[in-house]
């Protein structure tokens, strides 16, 4: 696509030049997200690495080309709304089987008590008091326990 390009700019591969590559990528980028974005700019590195290496281009121009940043948890939500929270516990509910239970005791300690899950993976049987009807928490950043 990009000699495609090139060739319809009336240029050649010799005198590209920085401006020539980010112009390449306005067009390239246009309504894609980040990532895609991202593995544009990758495949364009190689391009032109290799077309320098292969003596066509003067100048390696691979290093000049910047993608955009990318967030490793960009998706996440940082929030789960309380209708969400509402209508898992109420399906998880509904699920009579082991695992069903086990993930709505889950849950209900992640939105009930706010345990994290280091803190709800750690706890054992031993840890609950059934007739008092208190938890013993090991609390895994201060290696405490309340």
């Amino acid at each position: 696509m990009l000699l495609d390009w090139i060739h319809a700019q009336k240029k050649t591969v010799a005198r590209l030049s920085v401006a020539d590559l980010d112009a390449y990528l306005g067009m390239r980028s246009q309504g894609k997200r980040r990532t895609s974005i991202a593995e544009i700019v990758s495949l364009l590195r190689g391009v032109l690495r290799h077309l320098h290496r292969s003596g066509l281009m003067m100048r390696d121009l691979s290093g000049e080309v910047e993608g955009p940043p990318l967030y490793a948890l960009k998706g996440i939500p940082s929030v789960i709304r309380p209708e969400e929270v509402a209508k898992v516990l109420k399906r998880l509910k509904c699920d009579r089987s082991a695992l069903g239970r086990r993930d709505h005791a889950i849950w209900m300690l992640l939105v009930s008590y706010g345990l994290r899950a280091g803190e709800i993976k750690a706890l054992k049987l031993s840890d609950i008091n059934w007739r008092g009807e208190r938890l013993r928490i090991r609390h895994a950043k201060a290696a405490a326990y309340s």
